[in-house]
């Protein structure tokens, strides 16, 4: 593969969307319109000729690496685009060393009627 065409890959790999023909001429501005298409039809057929589960296809009017056709009834049975990432959980809402923490304290210590005295 060319240069160029080794930059639109990773860049579309990189792209969490469709990118358009501008953005992806953007990358190298000395190359025209005609080059950075012959670079995507050549990692076009890279990826259609080599046996890869990922194909490149135009949609949205833009370009885009998406899975191909005859992996989808598995990976929609995984449900992994539809998976939320989760934030580990924390263990209490109020650390001890928390500001928050140390002025809920003492308004318990008040509100209970004890005293604090400084030695």
């Amino acid at each position: 593969m060319s240069p160029l065409a080794k930059l639109l890959e990773a860049a579309l790999f990189a792209a969490s969307r469709p990118l358009t023909m501008d953005e992806l001429c953007s990358l190298d501005p000395q190359a025209g319109e005609g080059t950075v298409r012959a670079a995507l039809s050549e990692v076009r057929e890279t990826y259609a000729t080599g046996g890869h589960g990922v194909e490149l296809v135009e949609i949205a009017q833009g370009w885009q690496f998406l899975s191909r056709r005859e992996y989808a009834e598995a990976i929609d049975r995984a449900q992994f685009a539809l998976r939320p990432r989760r934030s580990p959980r924390r263990r209490s809402r109020r650390s001890p060393s928390s500001p928050i923490a140390s002025r809920w304290a003492g308004s318990r210590w008040r509100r209970s009627g004890a005293s604090i005295r400084a030695p």
